[in-house]
């Protein structure tokens, strides 16, 4: 194995004298923001390592045993992931994070936290995997959440606001898991108006929590904190320091945070004046450690914290030390473990299966409401960075129905089929052909007087990738392609502002719209930037989902999917539906997207009141009451 794949940052304390030491060793192994499956198998092979579980593994990588100790191996070892891992990928479109949750359980990973984009799934759905999950699933500062309220169904999916790791002779660590208050992060509303609480009041009422715990038991203490954090890095800075001045009896040796997709490794150190003012003086941990490893498990970082507790005459009077050692470990140079790969190839043979099979077909304007842009034309995504073409239509559209906005439009640069079809179906394979990157759609407002110019400007302007193809219910001019005059047959209002949903990266400068490009320089500040850069949906996922809905109304009403009239829909009553309207069978991957589009329950059926709902937001007031 290569130098190059570790990196360590060490950092010790002084010690002072000693009377009577009790000396521990934790180690984590820490990933973040893990969407896609590919590393998790080369992530397995690492904990082995860890754990001394297979004699072939190459264990050169691993970090020495830190000199402070005279512990030959860590007294526990744990696996962390800080959040966003149920969404976005092709996969989590298809299957809601079941895949994702079945893997994190066999690898095993031990503790998971909230990140936002677990808020792209219907909150149903997100506790189904909270209960599926094996480990524990930290929730500290969403307590609504964790009580079932606003929506309960007895009990599912509840989560712990905290816990406490047990090193043994009566040393305690406890963990807490945080997700960012930040709205601007979440591409829809937070897990259906869930409140996220102060992430610094939530940690410091934890740890009291903890504190009270462990007072039933003789000769313990909670010798450390260390949060699990999904927020930008200068909040995490913020709690660092919140800790620093609030909380002098329990050290916070480390941070474990996600949300930036890079590798970060920092270090804050308490300010003179936090010092000056401590009045414990058996604390001398003046530092805490912030690492974030990037994402999809591409690096995973060993955190090797040990603990110093110098007991002198009596409890009171206990000294707690704490240093930590952060190993870098770059996953990809590292064999897949088998079993796990296995599993990974079994949940994504739902991809490859469904490469074949038709998602879009506009047959009979199933697209669902007029294609102003498209209406009666064929299938075509050429020239899309010149022109409006039909494929452009609808995939805005697409994004539009599923972000629920007044508009939506795509950059014609990510179109990238170039072709006219002779049927008016699309595979999924052709799908993913014509839009073969994560483009990253966002929603913002914006002033009607700003979306005119960005139109204007994308559709006059030299960038050729930069070409605005527009939703159905947005009309331009007969003669003038660049004049946008409607919105749902209604006269723009340049003052009125419109929830539109885009390309993010065309607010960052990505095609040089200058209208845009100045309505992103509205999010100034660093913690603003992130926030934004972390709110999105994947244009591919989002044109999925909406042809799942549209397939059901070709499928049939109520009454016809309904066959034996039990109140219910089951999954062979959809595939015998499917076989009348098409001459085939659905595909089982097919068949589970069909039914999960619509049932919210996860029950295995589809209940009147599901389906009129899901209907009534895509097709309008015909479906919006059940029967009686």
């Amino acid at each position: 194995m290569s130098q190059g794949i570790v990196h360590q940052l060490i950092t010790t304390k002084k010690g002072c004298s000693k009377t009577m030491r009790t000396q521990k060793w934790l180690r984590i192994i820490a990933i973040n923001d893990v969407y896609e499956l590919q590393n998790l198998p080369k992530l397995r092979t690492l904990i082995k390592m860890c754990l001394n579980d297979d004699d072939d593994d190459d264990a050169s990588i691993l970090p020495t045993t830190p000199t402070s100790t005279t512990n030959k191996q860590p007294d526990l070892t744990i696996v962390t992931l800080a959040g966003d891992f149920l969404s976005p990928s092709l996969l989590s479109a298809l299957d809601r994070g079941r895949g994702m949750v079945d893997v994190l359980n066999q690898i095993p990973v031990n503790y998971v936290s909230f990140g936002n984009h677990e808020a792209d799934l219907d909150l149903f759905h997100v506790r189904k995997r909270v209960s599926e999950y094996q480990g524990k699933w930290l929730n500290t500062n969403m307590p609504s959440f964790q009580n079932g309220a606003p929506y309960i169904w007895n009990n599912v999916g509840t989560t712990v606001p905290y816990d406490v790791l047990d090193l043994g002779d009566g040393i305690h660590v406890g963990l807490v898991g945080l997700l960012t208050d930040q709205p601007g992060v979440f591409s829809t509303d937070t897990f259906r108006g869930v409140v996220i609480e102060d992430v610094g009041l939530s940690t410091l009422n934890a740890i009291k929590s903890m504190q009270i715990d462990l007072e039933e038991e003789d000769d313990t203490i909670l010798a450390a904190v260390i949060p699990m954090t999904h927020q930008n890095v200068d909040d995490d800075e913020r709690l660092a320091n919140t800790l620093f001045q609030q909380c002098n009896d329990v050290p916070c040796p480390l941070i474990l945070g996600g949300h930036e997709h890079e590798l970060i490794l920092k270090t804050y150190g308490k300010k003179k004046d936090d010092i000056h003012n401590n009045n414990n003086t058996n604390n001398t941990n003046n530092t805490t450690q912030l690492i974030k490893t990037g994402s999809d498990a591409t690096n995973a970082v060993i955190a090797d914290v040990m603990i110093d507790i110098d007991h002198h005459n009596n409890a009171a009077s206990r000294t707690v030390q704490t240093s930590t050692t952060t190993t870098v470990i770059d996953l990809t140079q590292l064999p897949s473990d088998l079993k796990i790969l296995q599993l990974c190839d079994h949940h994504e043979e739902s991809i490859s299966i469904m490469k074949s099979e038709v998602i879009i077909d506009c047959a009979a304007g199933a697209i669902g409401k007029e294609r102003s842009q498209a209406k009666d034309e064929v299938l075509s995504s050429i020239n899309a960075r010149y022109q409006q073409t039909t494929l452009g239509c609808i995939f805005a559209t697409a994004c539009r129905e599923e972000l629920l906005t007044d508009c939506a439009m795509i950059n014609g640069g990510p179109i990238k089929g170039e072709r006219t079809y002779t049927s008016n179906t699309l595979s999924y394979a052709q799908l993913q052909n014509e839009l073969p990157f994560p483009t990253k759609m966002v929603s913002t407002p914006m002033l009607g007087k700003v979306l005119i110019q960005a139109v204007h400007e994308a559709r006059t302007g030299k960038e050729e990738r930069g070409y605005l193809q527009l939703c159905d219910n947005m009309k331009v001019d007969a003669n003038h392609s660049n004049v946008l005059i409607s919105i749902n047959n209604i006269e723009i209002d340049p003052n009125q502002i419109y929830n539109v949903a885009l390309p993010r990266n065309l607010m960052s400068g990505f095609c040089k719209i200058n209208s845009l490009i100045e309505l992103g320089q509205t999010f100034s500040t660093k913690s603003k930037k992130r926030d934004f850069v972390e709110s999105f949906v994947p244009a591919l996922n989002l044109v999925v989902a909406y042809f799942a809905k549209d397939l059901w109304k070709r499928l049939g009403d109520w009454d016809e999917l309904d066959v034996n009239a039990d109140g219910v829909i089951d999954q062979n009553e959809i595939a015998n539906a499917f076989f009348k309207r098409f001459g085939k069978y659905p595909s089982e991957p097919l068949l589970n997207n069909l039914m999960s589009s619509f049932d919210t329950s996860e029950d295995g059926m589809v209940s009147e009141q599901e389906f009129r709902r899901t209907m009534s937001r895509k097709f309008g007031d015909d479906y919006i009451k059940a029967k009686e």
